[in-house]
């Protein structure tokens, strides 16, 4: 498998998988080193005792499907809890996944219909821009009923009032958290459009969750200095 990283704690471990079709312009993942670790290997590595729950993510975990499947069923076996992130490419493999994972997380960049963000936020064209949206909102059919949060990054450029008002009307039903990061907060970003340091401030992501929470139950909100659960 191809890894950013694997590791582990008391009770919880983490894996960081390579590769991502999308190529977000503000990824930090894309220029980190990858290594190559054979699967046998990192059933291992995860199948102690001690570890109770396996956060599985990185770029984009549906690139190595074949393997993760592999993996995710050898770790259910041993009664690990698995939560899984994922920026929605592959509807079909994340049907394949249901019993498998107690969690998923969904990262939702922009509007399922706002072509014009996805495509200022990554390397992808219009065709492949509305492709991708397609397909999440078809992973969010597949999820339905789930344990799923939804992820979204809030760019101080793009991601204003409107927008999330309209992605807390299209996540409405389909997830039970959504969570809200601020820009640059933690070391996963690197600047996009002239925002370099941690933003919008605190206020704007209040404001923000509080539009989201007017369709989803719980929001979190996350950055420098910010960890805040919102409730109904």
């Amino acid at each position: 498998m191809r890894l950013i990283t694997m590791y582990k704690r008391v009770g919880e471990a983490k894996l960081e998988l390579y590769g991502c079709p999308i190529g977000c312009r503000f990824c930090a993942h894309k220029s980190r080193e990858k290594r190559d670790v054979p699967l046998d290997q990192v059933i291992k590595f995860f199948s102690e005792y001690e570890t109770k729950r396996v956060f599985i993510g990185g770029a984009e975990p549906a690139m190595q499907k074949r393997e993760l499947l592999e993996l995710m069923k050898a770790l259910r076996k041993r009664g690990k809890e698995i939560t899984l992130k994922t920026v929605g490419t592959d509807p079909a493999f994340l049907k394949d996944t249901l019993g498998l994972v107690h969690r998923y997380i969904i990262e939702v960049r922009a509007p399922l219909d706002d072509v014009e963000a996805i495509r200022r936020m990554t390397s992808l064209d219009e065709d492949a821009a509305k492709a991708h949206l397609a397909d999440l909102k078809n992973s969010l059919e597949v999820l339905k009923g789930q344990k799923v949060r939804s992820m979204t990054r809030v760019l101080p450029t793009i991601i204003d009032p409107e927008r999330m008002e309209r992605m807390g009307q299209q996540l409405e039903g389909y997830v039970e958290e959504a969570q809200l990061i601020q820009f640059m907060s933690g070391g996963n970003d690197v600047p996009f459009e002239g925002s370099d340091r941690p933003s919008p401030p605190l206020e704007r992501m209040e404001e923000l969750g509080e539009i989201m929470l007017r369709h989803v139950p719980v929001v979190l909100l996350q950055g420098d200095g910010i960890d805040a659960t919102m409730k109904r």
